[in-house]
């Protein structure tokens, strides 16, 4: 379809400077995750329009999160991770 952008979902988003990056380059981001708490209050600050879940990626559903998204298979363009290094790890 001509002139749509494409989409794209931030794993592990922090405070939405992937997010940020991927605005710039065209894409829609239509969701994101991240398990801390402040990083996700901080995310919807830096972009409100977002789909935005604080929660461990572990128990990710992709059928739930589709749903949740309102997206089919094949409507995904990028799924974005960029998980936080081992220092910072819990597991």
């Amino acid at each position: 379809m001509a002139g749509k952008r494409p989409t794209a979902i931030d794993l592990f988003c922090g405070c939405g400077g992937l997010t940020l990056g991927l605005k710039q380059a065209g894409f829609d981001v239509i969701g994101a995750i991240d398990l801390e708490p402040i990083a996700v209050e901080t995310y919807k600050v830096n972009h409100p329009e977002v789909a935005v879940w604080e929660e461990d990626i572990c128990g990710l559903s992709t059928q739930r999160e589709k749903r949740r998204l309102g997206i089919r298979k094949g409507e995904l363009d990028l799924l974005a991770g960029c998980p936080p290094c081992q220092g910072l790890s819990k597991r």
